[in-house]
């Protein structure tokens, strides 16, 4: 799935649009990569600080069980005169995140403000599992489940 969410619609809109994103997601039974412009800036994927976008869009990664790619803090968005940032990001669910492998931005003159990411997908694991971020998403915590786990646990 691509995406592009202007920087000059307000955050209403733009969490709307993001419960779209997801709305599609959930009714896609199968392997998903989600990329594109996100206006939205989080530590999760190198930006140097989380505004509400980025935390918004986090959380949503975090329901839908996405991975994201992005590694290191090379910026993305690039436009003289202004601060560079990390605006384009790479999410996938976790079966394709082990197959994604050689995920960089490319240095080279894309002809826009952003530079151009890049990737293969490869079969077999080419990640590590532990290099996978993982989040906890308590808005998915079953309390119950969870005391029963640790009560069954105990008494093991």
């Amino acid at each position: 799935m691509s995406v592009y969410l202007s920087p000059n619609e307000g955050i209403s809109v733009f969490r709307q649009k993001m419960a779209n994103i997801e709305d599609a997601i959930s009714k896609f039974d199968g392997e998903v990569i989600v990329a594109g412009d996100f206006n939205a800036k989080s530590a999760e994927w190198g930006a140097e600080y989380s505004d509400t976008r980025g935390n918004d869009v986090a959380d949503f990664a975090a329901r839908m069980d996405l991975t994201v790619l992005n590694t290191g803090s090379v910026t993305t968005c690039r436009r003289p005169g202004y601060q560079e940032s990390i605006l384009d990001i790479t999410l996938a669910t976790p079966r394709t995140a082990n197959v994604i492998r050689d995920w960089t931005v490319s240095e080279e003159y894309s002809g826009s403000d952003h530079q151009h990411v890049t990737f293969s997908i490869g079969p077999g694991p080419t990640r590590p599992c532990n290099t996978v971020k993982r989040r906890w998403n308590a808005k998915k915590l079953d309390p119950e489940a969870l005391r029963t786990a640790l009560e069954r646990n105990a008494s093991a």
